[in-house]
């Protein structure tokens, strides 16, 4: 009767419990992503986790691509009228005279680089980043030791607009001041340029960017 009895509470033990019974039994499964993750900061690991940023609405891509060609195109045929003079269609007489302007000294940087030349290079440069893939770029790209993400891409679209405006600004002045006469297709190219800056200064400072939240691990630990 005792053997018995005792058999009974060894089958009773070796039962795995059953929802709402006090025991339980542990089953080997997956480990939870949170316990994954934990794991991860104990050990000195940070969890990068990128923030996406909004897209850009249709209309500014539209707005930016469509600016880039035109002062690609306008800097394409300023380029050749600086090679050929010939093919300049401009009044040359007044305070508009493209002549003027575009053999002027002024139309080489330092005397060497040509002003028309390095318009088109810029829209060049423009009119790749201002592509409708270049905005909705979401993967990173690496370069070697250089990664180019969704972020780094927008910077380099701002700085680079930046820039440009800069050098616009300098040319307005050598036109209106130091020469007396302005060029209708530069000015074309000015007034394009600063559609474009003015349309990515409002992108950059009304449209959240894409950030990496990655923590270190002894700040996770902190908080934890």
């Amino acid at each position: 009767m005792a053997k018995a009895q005792q058999s009974a509470n060894g089958r009773a033990t070796a039962r795995p419990g059953r929802p709402g019974s006090g025991t339980s039994q542990a089953r080997p499964g997956r480990v939870p992503a949170a316990a994954r993750g934990a794991d991860r900061v104990r050990n000195g690991d940070t969890a990068p986790v990128p923030a996406a940023a909004p897209p850009a609405p249709g209309w500014l891509i539209a707005a930016t691509g469509v600016l880039a060609l035109i002062g690609v195109a306008l800097s394409v045929y300023l380029t050749i009228t600086h090679l050929h003079p010939a093919a300049l269609f401009c009044s040359d007489s007044g305070i508009v005279n493209c002549a003027a302007v575009t053999s002027s000294a002024q139309s080489k940087v330092f005397g060497i680089f040509p002003v028309a030349e390095l318009g088109l290079a810029f829209y060049v440069v423009m009119a790749a980043l201002c592509t409708p893939w270049a905005w909705r770029m979401r993967r990173t790209l690496r370069f070697g030791p250089v990664s180019v993400g969704p972020r780094e891409l927008r910077w380099i679209r701002l700085a680079a607009i930046i820039a440009g405006m800069g050098f616009v600004l300098y040319l307005v002045f050598v036109e209106l001041v130091q020469l007396g006469q302005i060029c209708l297709y530069c000015t074309g190219v000015h007034i394009t340029t600063f559609l474009l800056f003015a349309l990515l200064v409002f992108d950059s400072v009304f449209r959240p960017g894409p950030a990496n939240s990655a923590a270190p691990a002894s700040a996770q630990r902190t908080k934890g």
